[in-house]
């Protein structure tokens, strides 16, 4: 099982790298879509939602690495015998 640090490093790093291609894509769809933003705009929403994908994926492996996964597993032992 991996420790709430080893957890949050794993999805920090997932997402940073993420940002890179969000950024990129972000102002091409942008462009694509006819809306104008500065360079600028355009960092400031994708480290918004940048901030939103880290606690998100942190929220989402604490859960299922932790007491609600072996609860979930004891009550399907409790149910099967």
């Amino acid at each position: 099982m991996q420790s709430k640090l080893g957890s949050f490093i794993e999805a920090l790093a997932n997402t940073l790298i993420g940002l890179v291609f969000a950024f990129a894509a972000q102002g091409v769809m942008f462009a694509l879509s006819g809306i104008q933003a500065t360079a600028q705009q355009n960092l400031i929403v994708v480290i918004g939602m940048t901030v939103v994908s880290v606690v998100r994926s942190y929220i989402i492996r604490r859960i299922f690495n932790g007491a609600w996964l072996t609860s979930v597993k004891s009550k399907w032992k409790e149910l099967l015998g």
